[in-house]
């Protein structure tokens, strides 16, 4: 059965904007663009931590590329336990590279982030 140019050109244009649709915010996730929000087991320590404050943080990846928690413990406090905290992630919050290189003792994955008054906003190093 043949079809017309028009038919063919429409339906051109629809697969064109279908992958448009899923690639870009693939995209811009990979690149750290888009954020997440979630809840995350966070090690403070004993040390406060004050609203408008940065640390240098580690997440904990388990074998799926997932994240177990966050460790933001500033110096060689004791790590007390963790605390449900509500993170924006500026990064990818599932990396199977990461579980790799932290079983590995090659890198780990880190994340510098801010304090806030009722959350924390974090951005991936590496």
């Amino acid at each position: 059965m043949l079809r017309s140019p028009k038919t063919w050109l429409a339906g051109t244009a629809v697969m064109v904007v279908v992958g448009l649709c899923v690639a870009i915010p693939a995209a811009l996730d990979n690149t750290g663009w888009l954020p997440h929000e979630r809840d995350t087991d966070m090690y403070f320590g004993a040390a406060s931590w004050s609203a408008g404050a940065y640390r240098d943080c580690v997440a904990l990846p388990v074998q799926d590329g997932s994240m177990l928690f966050l460790g933001c413990v500033d110096g060689a406090e004791n790590y007390l336990t963790p605390e449900p905290t509500r993170v924006t992630f500026w990064g990818k919050i599932k990396r199977p590279d990461r579980y790799q290189a932290a079983m590995s003792n090659l890198s780990a994955w880190k994340w510098r982030c801010l304090k806030k008054k009722d959350s924390v906003t974090c951005w991936a190093v590496n």
